[in-house]
Parts: structure tokens; sequence; C-alpha cells
């Protein structure tokens, strides 16, 4: 009957809608996880008043100690890679990805960050011989390389040796 149906959809709507008590409690619980305990907020503030270079040398020392136990991969590679260039050691960082390149030889995006790096130091003929090599592997490698580094196909002597490399893989 329509009486039953509404006194059904009355209580319906009441348990839809939590009691005032009910409300107060999850709220408070709400609030509760919403703060930080004083230990969590004196380590976010600690993290936060250190350098990011503090945090890239730490993290440098770490990525030391991974490497002479041999115990990484290829996103291991490219991680200590970004440490090293965010602490202005970029020398080192190409040495790591040769490296790298050495223990994962099919690591195609080791080898393409290698020659934009290469590239950066205006060793054009290195980045050539990667490039060529990375080619033969792949042949994707100069699409994917202008995705990697879209600016660098734009200067005239990457432009070329990018077209060299094209000539020679069509020959």
């Amino acid at each position: 009957c329509s009486k039953c149906k509404k006194l059904r959809e009355a209580r319906e709507e009441k348990q839809k809608k939590p009691c005032s008590k009910c409300k107060k409690l999850r709220e408070a619980r709400e609030e509760k996880q919403a703060k930080p305990c004083s230990k969590c907020k004196k380590l976010r503030e600690a993290r936060l008043l250190r350098s990011p270079v503090d945090s890239y040398a730490e993290a440098l020392s770490d990525f030391r100690r991974v490497w002479l136990d041999e115990a990484y991969g290829e996103e291991d590679v490219l991680d200590y890679v970004e440490c090293l260039i965010e602490l202005d050691d970029l020398d080192e960082a190409i040495r790591i990805l040769y490296d790298g390149i050495d223990k994962f030889p099919a690591a195609l995006q080791l080898r393409l960050v290698l020659s934009g790096y290469l590239i950066a130091i205006d060793e054009l003929a290195a980045a050539e011989t990667v490039l060529s090599e990375t080619l033969r592997r792949e042949p994707k490698t100069l699409a994917l390389f202008a995705e990697y580094f879209p600016e660098l196909p734009k200067i005239p002597a990457v432009g070329a040796i990018l077209a060299s490399i094209q000539r020679e893989d069509h020959d």
C-alpha cells in the first residue's frame, strides 16, 4: 500500500543519512587522519630543509654502492645518470651510460640518452657512432631520438648527422 511504501522510503532515506553522532565520529576520524603526528611533521620539515643537492648526493652514494655490487638494472643506470647530471657531473654520467650499455647491450633508452649527452658536449662523432649502432638494432631509433630530444634535430650539425645515418641505413 502507499502508506507502507512511504514508510519504507523514509526508512531507506534515514539509513542513507548517518545520524549526527555517526557523522561527528566520521569527521573526527577523518580530521585525525588528515593531521600528521608530530614525528611525521618533523620528518617532513627536515626533508624540506634539506637541499636537493643533499638528496642527490645521498642517492649518489647509494648508487655507487649498488654499482660496485653490480646489483642494478637498466632503470638504475638511468637514475644514477640523472643524479650525476643534477650534480653537474656530465663526464661521469656519460661513463656510466657506456658501462650500462656494456651490461645491457639491447637497452635502447640508454643508447638514446647517451647520444643526446654526447651531442651536448659536442662529441658529434661519438654520438653518430652510438646512433648508427642503435639504428642497426632498432629501426625506429631516429624517430625515438627526435622524441627524446625534440630540439636537437633542429641544430644543423645534428640534423646533418641524422640525415647521414639515415642515408647509411638505406644503402
